[in-house]
């Protein structure tokens, strides 16, 4: 999933399971399933990489998003999976304890800004 500005609020499906309401003014991670409608119906537009900064946590505080590199994220592949979801919240990934370990790699590649 990649960061899109909302431009328009709507209701959408990530998954096609579930439904959520994205509000105006509000940056979200898409699917590219769900971003492949509402991009072209001018809703979304997607944010460049190189201007991400601060990103809201869990907590509800802002934080600054870790860039991360092709080595960086190898060695997380490494960490015992309690320790990966850790780290995960250092990108901005919130990593549920049914999450496996390519998932939140997956994750944290598509959200944290890749720096090669």
């Amino acid at each position: 999933m990649k960061p899109h500005r909302i431009l328009k609020t709507f209701k959408g499906s990530q998954t096609g399971n579930d439904h959520h309401a994205f509000l105006e003014g509000d940056e979200k991670p898409l699917s590219a399933s769900l971003a492949a409608i509402v991009v072209p119906l001018g809703w979304a537009k997607p944010v460049d990489g190189n201007a991400r900064g601060a990103e809201e946590g869990a907590d509800g505080r802002k934080r600054e998003l870790k860039a991360i590199t092709a080595d960086e994220l190898k060695a997380l592949g490494e960490l015992p999976s309690k320790e990966l979801r850790k780290a995960a919240a250092q990108y901005g990934v919130k990593a549920g304890i049914t999450m496996g370990k390519q998932a939140i790699l997956d994750a944290i590649a598509a959200t944290a800004e890749a720096t090669e």
